[in-house]
């Protein structure tokens, strides 16, 4: 059985929550950008 590597996993979550804010910050943004099209184009 091999040893669980903990600061890892920990690393890996802390990169992954580190995305998803990412994402979904560029997802708004998108979101922004295709109101203000809406509207002025």
């Amino acid at each position: 059985m091999q040893s669980f590597d903990w600061t890892k996993t920990f690393n890996y979550e802390k990169s992954l929550l580190k995305f998803s804010g990412f994402y979904s910050e560029l997802k708004t943004k998108e979101n922004m950008y295709y109101y203000v099209r809406k509207i002025f184009f």
